[in-house]
C-alpha cells in the first residue's frame, strides 16, 4: 500500500546527530513513519523555543537601543538648559544698587543736624529721629508747613511730607530734580527747626 508523499527533512537530534527522514521508493516504511511522528512535535517545540529566544533577544536589543537614545537626548537637553541659564545670567544687567543715604538727625534741641547738606541728583536723604522725648516731621509742602515761606522746592519737583516720625524711626526721600529744597518740622517750626538740601546735577 502506497503512502502519500511526504517531504524529506533534516533535524538535529537530542544526541547531537542528524536524523534523515527520506523517501524510499515513493513510500515510507513503518519505522520511518514512527520516527516522523515522534520527531515532528520535538522539532516543532525546538523551533518555537529558538524563535522565542530570538524574539526576546531582539526585543531587549531594541529596548536597550531606545534607552540609549533616550539617555543621549536627556543629556543634550540638560546641557542646553544649563548653557541657556548661563547665557541669560551673563546677558541680564545687574540692577543698579541704591547709593548709601545721607543721614540727617533730628535732635532733642529741635534742630536738624546738619541743617544744610549738598548731594547729587539721584541720592537719598534719611531723616532719623534721635529725640527720646517727642516726634518730629519733615515737609516741603506749603499746605502743611506753619509758614509757607519756610519751605520751597525747585520747578519740576513734587513736595513731600514724612508725617510724624516717632523716636528711633526714620524717613527717606530720593532727590532726582536738581535745585534747592527748603524744608521744616511743622510742630517745631516756630522754634527754628528748618533745613536745606541742595541737589547738584
Amino acid at each position: 500500500m502506497q503512502l502519500p508523499p511526504h517531504p524529506a527533512f533534516v533535524a538535529e537530534s537530542l544526541l547531537g546527530r542528524k536524523l534523515v527522514v527520506s523517501r524510499t521508493g515513493g513510500a515510507y516504511t513503518a519505522h520511518e513513519i514512527g520516527l516522523n511522528r515522534t520527531l515532528r512535535p520535538i522539532i516543532h517545540e525546538f523551533r518555537l523555543t529558538i524563535g522565542s529566544r530570538y524574539r526576546d533577544k531582539t526585543f531587549w536589543r531594541e529596548e536597550s537601543r531606545m534607552l540609549s537614545t533616550l539617555r543621549s537626548a536627556i543629556c543634550i537637553c540638560t546641557t542646553l538648559i544649563i548653557f541657556s541659564a548661563f547665557c541669560v545670567e551673563a546677558t541680564v544687567p545687574a540692577a543698579p544698587q541704591e547709593s548709601e543715604a545721607v543721614v540727617v538727625k533730628m535732635t532733642p534741641e529741635r534742630r536738624f543736624m546738619p541743617e544744610k547738606i549738598t548731594i547729587k541728583a539721584g541720592q537719598t536723604v534719611e531723616w532719623v529721629n534721635d529725640d527720646n522725648t517727642m516726634p518730629h516731621e519733615v515737609t516741603t509742602d506749603p499746605n502743611i508747613a506753619s509758614d509757607p515761606n519756610n519751605v520751597s522746592i525747585p520747578e519740576g519737583a513734587a513736595p513731600f511730607d514724612s508725617h510724624l516720625i516717632t523716636t528711633g524711626k526714620s524717613f527717606r526721600h530720593q532727590f532726582t530734580v536738581p535745585g534747592l529744597y527748603r524744608y521744616a518740622c511743622p510742630p517745631h517750626e516756630n522754634d527754628g527747626m528748618l533745613g536745606d538740601v541742595t541737589v547738584a546735577k
